[in-house]
């Protein structure tokens, strides 16, 4: 409709830029996402900030908002597929990290790695998230996603979460958040940001806790195919008795290839990137795993990895 704005004639808008540049010191502009995400591909960001206080955090998201511009906050992108043509708008990389331990509460910045948090605390014998010593992302994400393994959560020991919600910042109870299996309100609510949160932590044995973490590591490397790109498992499973993996193993589908992505051969759940992927193959690999399992089984899968920048 003609006199309407949309948000790229604002990027493209020089007093836009401008104001970004001065509002946001360290402010980039098409920057490849490739580099920061697991699976190694993806367009550029438009504009991109690292942000390394919430401060920074909490004023890039309202800076963006209030030009009129999309606004994406990442963690450690390693649950992230970002689209070929990159994500529009402004990228903020939560860089936060810091952490306070008060006897067993623990609270950490969303921006802080989650396997060195968790072996921090190990390390001092308490226990309540050893379980994702070896889940590679951030607390923030790990919120979002509800990371998990072997039955447990992060929601299970989570006090409270602290946002930055419609321009305000405040700390909510995790049943405001309703948490799920591998799922939160946060995950479809974007325009809510995570900027940290408490866990209630107990006592644990030190060598036990550290010992639990090195045996997890070592199965994990074993049963994953560690060698290749990828974001770990890529659709959830439809429940705990029926993996996605079995699915997909079962419909013949280990080795299955799209350009430079395959279904690996050591973990079927495990969508891999080759050097030289594009998002475009392993999204179409995505959708040729999923009509194949709903034609030979009847499940119908949904991914657990966050597309961005696609249509």
């Amino acid at each position: 409709m003609a006199g309407m704005t949309t948000p790229a004639d604002r990027a493209a808008d020089p007093q836009v830029r401008e104001t970004l540049r001065r509002e946001l010191p360290g402010l980039e502009e098409a920057v490849p996402l490739a580099s920061f995400t697991a699976y190694g591909v993806g367009g550029p960001a438009e504009f991109l900030v690292r942000a390394g206080t919430t401060g920074v955090l909490i004023h890039a998201v309202l800076t963006a908002r209030e030009l009129g511009l999309p606004v994406t906050v990442l963690g450690r992108c390693t649950n992230v597929l970002v689209g070929d043509a990159g994500v529009a708008g402004l990228t903020v990389l939560a860089r936060n990290e810091g952490t306070t331990l008060h006897g067993h509460i623990l609270r950490a910045e969303a921006g802080v790695e989650l396997p060195a948090l968790v072996a921090d605390v190990a390390g001092q014998g308490l226990a309540g998230l050893t379980f994702a010593a070896n889940i590679p992302g951030s607390v923030g994400g790990a919120i979002v996603g509800n990371a998990g393994a072997y039955g447990e959560s992060v929601s299970d020991c989570l006090l409270d979460v602290h946002l930055l919600e419609e321009g305000k910042e405040h700390v909510v109870e995790p049943d405001r958040l309703d948490f799920g299996y591998r799922n939160s309100l946060l995950k479809s609510r974007h325009d809510i940001v995570v900027l940290s949160a408490s866990f209630q932590l107990h006592h644990g044995h030190r060598h036990e806790l550290l010992e639990r973490i090195a045996d997890d590591a070592a199965l994990r490397k074993s049963r994953h195919p560690l060698e290749y790109a990828s974001c770990g498992s890529y659709f959830k499973n439809p429940s705990r008795e029926m993996p996605a993996a079995r699915l997909i193993e079962e419909a013949g589908l280990k080795g299955l290839r799209v350009g430079h992505a395959h279904v690996s051969e050591k973990h079927a759940n495990f969508l891999v990137a080759e050097t030289g992927a594009t998002a475009e193959d392993i999204t179409a690999l995505a959708a040729e795993v999923v009509r194949r399992v709903h034609e030979t089984s009847g499940y119908e899968l949904s991914e657990e990895v966050r597309r961005l920048g696609f249509a």
